[in-house]
């Protein structure tokens, strides 16, 4: 008889063990993350270990794309902004591919830094991007962001705009599910970023920018003159059937009405976040949409208190900046374009920090 119960009872033992054990594993999960280091990226870990040396140095930082990364020039922004009646001190940190919500988690990032003389933060406004290109999904890039705090805003975003369209869909699932796709690949990476997957490397190589011939790397690419701006290295224009795709766009833009943003939750709530955040540091937020094709220039219709946005996307308003001798391709300015858009941008913000709070 002993032998004929004792068997059954190893289930619900086994089953507590297993349960036991993988509270520890995600205990310890929890307990090691906050205390590994970024992972090595691009750009990303190269920008914020030479700010972290310098943040004191500078009181106007910008964040964003690939727009804002070449299309902002801080030293002509600060002669500029000085011959309008406001010194300042400018360093891009805006970085290739960087949408909200990335963009502002990046930002919180930089403001734990506590740079002492903060004033500005001019902040690129993006549609709120949910979509993950698959063979992005795998990288670092696409993982690191992804804490409690994005993923209940791509969830709920998901849950009350899904997409129309899914990049690489499943196709054996209904239409109507396949937007949920998207909602297990960012839990499948927040689950990546808090199980610390294959990050053993990153801190045992975590003080490798702190070298002598690291820092001097940092210093000669993002130190003077380029305070973090990155400028264009196509030479040309557009020809062919990109000149012809880019005049269609262009001529859409023109003939169409702005249209009003996605006031879902993921762009009302990340960017209230960001705004709280940048008063807390001391500083003044300011939002804007850099030269792009989108015709989005209200990300926030009808809300009361909603965020200064200072809006380029208006050929009507900046006909130069739509000129192909100023574009790149299609969404991008080029040097030329970059340096009358860094004098338009710091014609605006002197004119609005000039204004009484």
């Amino acid at each position: 008889m002993h032998g004929e119960t004792s068997t059954p009872a190893r289930w619900p033992r086994a089953a507590i063990h297993c349960a036991l054990g993988f509270a520890v594993f995600v205990a310890v999960c929890l307990t090691l993350h906050p205390f590994m280091p970024w992972p090595e990226m691009d750009e990303i870990s190269g920008k914020l270990a030479y700010f972290s040396r310098h943040k004191d140095e500078f009181d106007t930082i910008f964040l964003g794309s690939s727009r804002t990364y070449r299309g902002v020039f801080p030293k002509p922004f600060d002669a500029a902004m000085k011959k309008n009646g406001v010194e300042t001190h400018s360093f891009n940190l805006a970085i290739d591919g960087m949408m909200v919500p990335e963009s502002f988690f990046f930002l919180e990032k930089v403001l734990e830094m506590k740079p002492a003389g903060l004033k500005r933060v001019v902040c690129e406004m993006t549609p709120f991007r949910v979509k993950i290109d698959p063979v992005a999904r795998g990288m670092a890039r696409s993982v690191y962001w992804h804490d409690w705090l994005r993923l209940k805003w791509l969830l709920r975003d998901l849950w009350e705009n899904p997409p129309e369209k899914v990049i690489h869909p499943i196709r054996w699932l209904p239409k109507p599910l396949r937007p949920w796709q998207l909602a297990f690949t960012h839990i499948n990476l927040y689950l990546k970023n808090y199980g610390n997957l294959g990050r053993g490397f990153d801190f045992l190589n975590r003080h490798r920018l702190d070298t002598v011939e690291a820092v001097a790397v940092l210093e000669k690419s993002y130190g003077p003159p380029r305070f973090g701006c990155m400028a264009s290295y196509r030479k040309g224009f557009m020809d062919g059937k990109e000149l012809r795709d880019y005049e269609t766009k262009l001529a859409k833009l023109r003939a169409g009405k702005p249209t009003k943003g996605d006031a879902g939750p993921g762009v009302r709530e990340s960017t209230a976040r960001a705004v709280e955040l940048i008063r807390q540091a001391g500083a003044e937020p300011v939002f804007m949409i850099t030269t792009t094709l989108n015709p989005t220039r209200d990300f926030f219709p009808n809300q009361k208190d909603a965020p200064r946005v200072l809006p380029f996307n208006d050929p009507a308003r900046h006909p130069l900046l739509y000129q192909v001798d100023r574009r790149v391709d299609a969404e991008h300015l080029n040097n030329k374009g970059a340096k009358e858009f860094t004098l338009l941008l710091a014609e605006e913000l002197a004119g609005h920090f000039a204004e009484p709070r």
